[in-house]
């Protein structure tokens, strides 16, 4: 009954199904989160929708108010009303405003007799549909003659937050609306609304409509909050146990989104010291400022009820797959003796171990499996042989032609050096004749006042002028053949601003400089820097002596320095006054061999040299050209490798 596979898969398939369960509670488990995920987000994409109706509501019962009071005043007709508060008062006292006063068309409280700093922004935009605006503290102190410092909120500073330079809001945001009205021949201002800053009922009252008062841990499972700009003004958010979290800061990449570029942000967010799946929204205002209505859920509230769906899911699905493998598994284990064989196996075969072979036991299927797995053997045996070959001759062709590569390589660098140098021999000649000349004259002079005066001092005197000359000459032929040598990248601590001195110094004795100055701005706070001396000195002679080839007979050359302590690198910039690099050639000004001179007057390996030492520095190197206004090369490097 058992002799052939088809009898033996027809038992198999207690396994496979095993599998499949496996990969439909798979299935299931992230089906229920993302369920659970989509169903989060559109309830907290609703629950935004509400709250912003809630918010929209309160600013239309808030104008209608304003309109009917102003109305009233005017049909009244009563200049008690201009004259005494007590009207007012009552009013706002009745309809729970934060404030509410009348103003003249110049902006005056006419009970206050003080004008409000922000009148005339105000007063301007009286027809503004919108509801919400920001006032300063000042206003507020005006409006609700209270002290400025009663709405100020002080800033703190948390976790992922937006970035923020203030200490304390000094900016208040309030809902109110302003309505018109005519009293012998003069117009004026009925003004009044609630104040947001502070205002937790306000907050408590919209998460109480939306959430109904749901708790889970005996916590409130949602929050709703009100930003002006990026900070908390008022929330149900707590900071701790028993303080919310006003004066917070919106997280920074919400704030990016909703600040910056003005668009709605829904997903998950960082609320002062947990995680959220939130929404925010824009409140639009009357003075364009950035005001923000948030919605949010407990990412715990959301993780605990995942978890306790995904476990009972689990916790069936576990029962049932150990039910079945326990009925499976002595019939199971009968068959699958040779294929555990073919597996070892194989497992030697892939370690590299080709002597062995599978038993042949049964005609049946595995028994042909076995046959051909054998063969398999033979043939991989065979083939593996053959790749080794392969493998130890390409590894050393390989090697070959990398240390072919490199020598060509260094030729290469070797050349552009010996080509710069041909490109400052003239230079050289020049001023290795000057001091040879002086010797010599000096030489004369020593030899007539033997022969004539035999002025010991003199003598010493034209002696002194020899030594120094002879020096000088000397300095000139060592860091000509100190540039041209060969040598290993070798990283030492210097003074960068030294080196780019000595390598101008190094430039202007070589070559005619007369008509071009050279500026040097180095920056004074520049540390030693870890570096290869000698490779950046040659990358600061390729640049500047492209740059003089560039500028021609006359023009000038500046060279700056400078630190950026918060990336840990320094620059080195090189700007001419020649004309300018035209936008088709810049693509290709690092290509090796590439260049615009005339054939004989370079090589074009410079630049491409240079490029390749920058990046053996883990640096970078910008070019900045207008044609007709000369180029910019900045190397930026690290302040250590």
């Amino acid at each position: 009954m058992f002799n052939t596979l088809k009898s033996k898969i027809t038992i198999i398939i207690s396994l496979t199904v095993l599998i499949g369960g496996l990969i439909a509670s798979a299935i299931g488990t992230y089906t229920v989160r993302n369920t659970l995920k989509n169903q989060a987000y559109e309830k907290i994409r609703h629950d935004i929708q509400s709250a912003f109706a809630l918010y929209q509501s309160e600013g239309e019962k808030i104008r209608s108010i304003i309109n009917l009071i102003a109305e009233n005043i005017k049909i009244k007709n009563d200049p008690f009303i201009l004259n005494d508060v007590t009207y007012i008062n009552k009013v706002k006292s009745e309809h729970y405003f934060d404030f509410l006063t009348i103003v003249d068309s110049n902006g005056l409280d006419i009970y206050e007799k003080k004008k409000l700093p922000r009148a005339e922004s105000i007063i301007k935009n009286i027809r503004n549909p919108e509801f919400s605006e920001t006032l300063s503290v000042e206003d507020i102190a005006i409006l609700t003659r209270a002290d400025q410092d009663s709405y100020s909120i002080k800033i703190i500073d948390t976790e992922r937050a937006y970035p923020e330079d203030r200490s304390i809001l000094k900016e208040v945001l309030c809902i109110s609306s302003m309505s018109s009205f005519e009293y012998s021949g003069k117009i004026y201002y009925l003004y009044g609304g609630i104040i947001l800053n502070k205002n937790f009922d306000f907050v408590d009252k919209i998460r109480e409509i939306i959430f109904s008062g749901e708790f889970h841990r005996g916590k409130p499972v949602g929050t709703v909050t009100i930003f002006s700009g990026p900070i908390r003004i008022a929330t149900n958010v707590l900071l701790n146990e028993k303080t919310r979290a006003i004066g917070t800061v919106i997280q920074d990449i919400v704030g990016e989104t909703l600040l910056e570029k003005n668009k709605e942000f829904i997903g998950r967010a960082f609320v002062v010291n947990s995680w959220y799946l939130g929404a925010y929204r824009l409140i639009p205002t009357r003075d364009q400022s950035k005001a923000i209505l948030y919605v949010g859920l407990s990412e715990s509230v959301y993780m605990s009820i995942q978890y306790n769906l995904v476990l009972r899911f689990l916790f069936v699905a576990i029962i049932s797959f150990v039910l079945i493998i326990i009925f499976s598994y002595v019939l199971v284990s009968k068959i699958t003796k040779p294929i555990e064989n073919l597996a070892q196996l194989s497992e030697n075969i892939s370690s590299g171990d080709f002597s062995k072979r599978a038993e042949i036991s049964t005609n049946d299927e595995l028994g042909r499996l076995a046959k051909a797995f054998n063969h398999m053997v033979e043939s991989i045996s065979s083939s593996h042989k053959m790749l080794e070959e392969y493998n130890i001759t390409l590894q050393r062709k390989v090697q070959e032609r990398t240390e072919e590569l490199m020598k060509i390589k260094e030729q290469m660098i070797q050349s552009e050096k010996l080509a710069s140098i041909g490109r400052l021999s003239a230079g050289i000649a020049h001023e290795i004749n000057n001091p040879l000349s002086a010797i010599l004259s000096y030489a004369h002079l020593i030899k007539e006042e033997l022969i004539e005066k035999n002025d010991a001092k003199e003598i010493l005197n034209f002696t002194n002028n020899i030594i120094s000359e002879t020096n000088r000459t000397k300095n000139i032929i060592k860091s000509l053949l100190e540039f041209s040598r060969q040598h290993k990248t070798e990283y030492e601590w210097v003074d960068i601003n030294q080196i780019i001195e000595d390598t101008i110094n190094l430039i202007t004795l070589q070559k005619n400089t007369n008509n071009i100055e050279i500026i040097k701005e180095y920056g004074k706070d520049i540390p030693i820097v870890k570096i290869d001396s000698e490779k950046i000195r040659e990358a600061i002679i390729n640049i500047v002596i492209n740059a003089m080839d560039a500028i021609g007979e006359k023009g000038k050359i500046i060279i700056k320095t400078a630190v950026d302590h918060k990336r840990k690198t320094f620059s080195i910039s090189v700007k001419d006054t020649g004309p300018g690099i035209p936008p088709d050639v810049m693509g290709h000004i690092f290509e090796p061999f590439f260049t615009t001179k005339p054939v004989g007057q370079g090589t074009g390996l410079g630049l491409s040299v240079t490029y390749g030492i920058v990046k053996q520095h883990n640096g970078e190197i910008l070019v900045d050209s207008k044609v007709g206004e000369g180029a910019t090369f900045t190397i930026i490097l690290p302040l250590h490798p």
